[in-house]
């Protein structure tokens, strides 16, 4: 089984970073139902249609209640791999807003804290990690 991760290939930022966020593997249809649904948009749209009028709230109006509801989403989805450290906490890092890696690529930093609106209980952070990559092509 692979890692089906996110790749930028353009630098984005807005609105059409977030269709080609919201148009990857990290959120299937249901995913997208459930923003939908969350955001009062219409689930019954095709995937391409939904991930559009998601996008327009997150990117273009800058919406925070939206931006919050595919965080939540986001976080809730089951996942095939995740990566966790262990041990003790010497110092806690510097967070950055949340909302940020929903409408930009963001930094190689910590995000958060958000509370899991499904226990309540937890607060999680989410690193970002970016890995350089070069198709390959030559001319010949």
């Amino acid at each position: 089984m692979g890692i089906d991760a996110f790749v930028l290939r353009y630098k984005l930022e807005g609105s059409p970073f977030a269709v080609q966020f919201l148009g990857s593997g990290d959120f299937d249809t249901d995913t997208l139902k459930s923003i939908c649904r969350e955001l009062g948009l219409s689930p019954s749209q095709p995937k391409r249609e939904m991930v559009q009028q998601i996008a327009l709230y997150a990117g273009d109006y800058h919406d925070e209640h939206a931006q919050n509801v595919i965080i939540q989403n986001l976080i809730a989805k089951k996942k095939g791999w995740m990566a966790i450290k262990t041990g003790e906490i010497l110092r806690f890092p510097k967070y950055d807003n949340p909302q940020q890696i929903i409408t930009s690529e963001g930094q190689e930093t910590w995000y958060g804290p958000i509370t899991c609106n499904f226990d309540g209980t937890r607060n999680l952070l989410v690193y970002t990690s970016k890995i350089h990559y070069s198709l390959g092509i030559t001319q010949g």
